[in-house]
């Protein structure tokens, strides 16, 4: 029976180079080439998806040709997701037990290496979660990304720690703290954050998240993580009106 595997992640994570890397080393794979009805983009030749309007898209739904499909709300007039609505998978791998948890960053390669190393050693499921910014999608240039990896862990925005079996046992200490902004700044996919016309109040909940981060995980020399963290969204939907 054949074999069907799927690569999952978020926009600009690096699924097209593991996709062809595969393709690469085992030539028997055969890629399933998927429907989609939006515009073709500037930097695709059309061998990417079947491009088709809703029309055919509709047809093709009601005769059961698809093993599944997604459909995606119109953002509106605000730019970016709804508040809380994400999730954070690290701290879910954690409350499952898994072995061994961590997150990490191309902003530190070594503590990438020892972690990859140690989560060798355990039995079972182990998951390590990696920030590598992506210089197209993220609107910033090529010779930027560590610094902008590091910037993430600085401000609290993206926190590196490891657990086994739910519980952290290291984080990495923020040498200094910086300002959320200062991490929103270096990306162009943020302007409508940082520029003329951006919303004080948003940029003040992504503070308020990133401090909560540093509170919780005990991010700052001298504190220690306060109890079992919890998710951003959590935070995000406690303080909800």
């Amino acid at each position: 029976m054949n074999k069907i595997y799927a690569l999952l992640g978020g926009a600009c994570t690096g699924k097209d180079t593991v996709r062809r890397m595969l393709l690469q080393l085992h030539p028997e794979l055969v890629e399933a080439t998927s429907h989609t009805t939006r515009p073709m983009r500037a930097t695709e030749n059309g061998s990417e998806y079947y491009f088709i309007d809703v029309e055919e898209f509709a047809s093709m739904y009601e005769a059961g040709e698809f093993i599944e499909t997604r459909t995606y709300e119109v953002v509106g007039d605000k730019p970016g997701a709804d508040w809380g609505k994400g999730k954070d998978v690290p701290l879910i791998a954690m409350a499952h037990g898994i072995p061994y948890v961590a997150t990490a960053s191309v902003g530190d390669l070594r503590d990438l290496e020892y972690k990859v190393q140690k989560a060798m050693s355990f039995h079972g499921a182990r998951f390590i979660q990696i920030l590598v910014p992506c210089p197209l999608g993220w609107g910033l240039s090529s010779n930027s990304t560590v610094t902008v990896a590091r910037m993430a862990m600085e401000t609290g925005f993206y926190p590196i720690y490891e657990a086994e079996y739910g519980k952290i046992t290291s984080v990495r200490k923020i040498r200094q703290v910086q300002p959320v902004i200062n991490y929103l700044k270096m990306q162009r996919r943020y302007a409508h954050l940082t520029g003329k016309k951006a919303d004080p109040n948003v940029l003040a909940r992504l503070q308020a998240l990133c401090d909560a981060n540093i509170k919780n995980f005990g991010l700052v020399e001298g504190t220690d993580v306060t109890g079992q963290p919890v998710a951003m969204q959590a935070y995000e939907r406690s303080q909800a009106v």
